[in-house]
């Protein structure tokens, strides 16, 4: 078993994030780690498959591989078998997401590179922020989609992509985006519950990075080149020793104690 926590230093470290909102952090102590509902998983969590996927350190760099055919694993929105863990991704299994933290003392807990950041934006993201799907990001490029519940089946085509969602509040055909590359418009598709964006219900907007769309009782937020720089530039968490107090600190104390002990004797030879 891999362990939770631990002071290899070294090691790179995934966190796993349930759609409860648990969180659990994990070092890689060992060149493949599994992923799944059984207890001898070294990721084991309730709402994963048997064998759902597994983590590999092959030429220096970390994989995860679909294991279960029937196992859900999906990056930015789209299903995936194989994938290169660069730090910051993060990985939706499902009943959770799991993000590749990086490695050693420079843990990187949120990292996309910056040369992504360019105007004018060439996709925008979306965010689930509650429900079964919670941590689910959504890459869209510039085109047409529909967004709407999973129980309706859809065609893609090249202009019009449906995107789906496991939540009940949400329509079978909710709301239509149409996405360029400097705004993301949204038209209601006279769904049961209605649409906002932030507090305001719509039936034609556009919605702007950091706001809020709400699907019936569904949260998304959408991130885009306002947000990307806030959200999602390099966090990290540097452990320094601080050198100062520790090499200076007993001179600086000892030198204090003797001028407060020369201040004692001059004082008691002048008063006494």
């Amino acid at each position: 078993m891999i362990t939770a926590t631990g002071n290899n230093q070294s090691a790179s470290r995934v966190e796993f994030c349930s759609s409860e909102g648990f969180r659990q952090e994990y070092i890689l102590g060992k060149t493949r780690v599994l992923i799944g509902a059984q207890a001898e998983a070294d990721i084991a969590f309730p709402g994963l498959v048997f064998e759902h996927a597994e983590l590999t350190h092959e030429e220096g760099e970390w994989v995860i591989r679909q294991r279960n055919p029937d196992a859900t694993i999906q990056f930015r929105g789209y299903p995936i078998q194989l994938k290169k863990l660069n730090p910051g991704d993060r990985i939706f299994l499902g009943s959770g997401t799991l993000t590749f933290l990086g490695q050693g003392d420079q843990e990187i807990t949120a990292v996309t590179a910056m040369s992504k950041i360019a105007y004018p934006f060439d996709q925008f993201e979306l965010l689930v922020l509650n429900g079964p799907e919670r941590g689910r990001m959504i890459a869209m490029e510039p085109g047409e989609y529909i967004l709407g519940r999973a129980e309706q089946k859809h065609a893609y085509t090249t202009n019009n992509r449906r995107i789906e969602f496991d939540h009940k509040y949400v329509s079978r055909t909710h709301v239509r985006l149409y996405v360029d590359n400097c705004r993301v418009r949204v038209q209601d598709m006279l769904s049961t519950n209605g649409t906002r964006i932030n507090r305001h219900f719509i039936k034609t907007g556009e919605i702007r990075p950091g706001d809020t769309l709400h699907l019936g009782k569904l949260k998304l937020r959408l991130i885009g080149p306002e947000t990307y720089a806030a959200e999602h530039t390099p966090t990290i968490r540097i452990r320094l020793k601080d050198t100062t107090l520790r090499k200076y600190g007993l001179w600086l104390g000892l030198m204090y104690a003797a001028i407060l002990t020369i201040a004692f004797f001059l004082a008691r030879w002048y008063f006494f």
